[in-house]
């Protein structure tokens, strides 16, 4: 085999994977299962989450005004981009507060719990290096 059909081969799978890994990419968050004309804040206590990829998610409970508690599965980011944003396992197994800006179900079945596309999260007690809060 040439030097350049060894390129070329090279070319055409770097290009398909690309394709591929871009296809792929957009179908999978089209987050068609989401209300992405309208935005929920959602303020309460992580209990739960589960670090992973594509998606992590954080088990949230929300004190209701009748003291009651709803609890959303909030989905996030990815495990490796929610490292490198400085959250660590250690800081969420403390239970910390936060306020989610989220795209919510289109279902409005909230069993085991409700649901919702995080968009921005602000967490209580984690800042960044210039003190703004995150």
């Amino acid at each position: 085999m040439t030097r350049r059909a060894i390129r070329r081969d090279l070319v055409t799978t770097v290009a398909w994977t690309a394709l591929w890994t871009t296809v792929s990419a957009v179908a999978h968050h089209q987050l068609h299962e989401f209300d992405t004309t309208t935005f929920i804040e959602i303020e309460g206590r992580v209990v739960d989450f589960k670090l992973m990829d594509p998606h992590s998610i954080l088990i949230v409970d929300v004190v209701n005004h009748d003291n009651t508690i709803t609890q959303w599965s909030v989905e996030g980011g990815s495990a490796h981009g929610i490292a490198r944003a400085g959250l660590t396992t250690e800081f969420l197994r403390t239970k910390p507060f936060v306020v989610i800006t989220a795209y919510p179900s289109r279902s409005s079945a909230c069993s085991p719990s409700c649901k919702a596309a995080g968009r921005d999260f602000k967490f209580e007690g984690l800042e960044d290096a210039e003190g703004k809060q995150r």
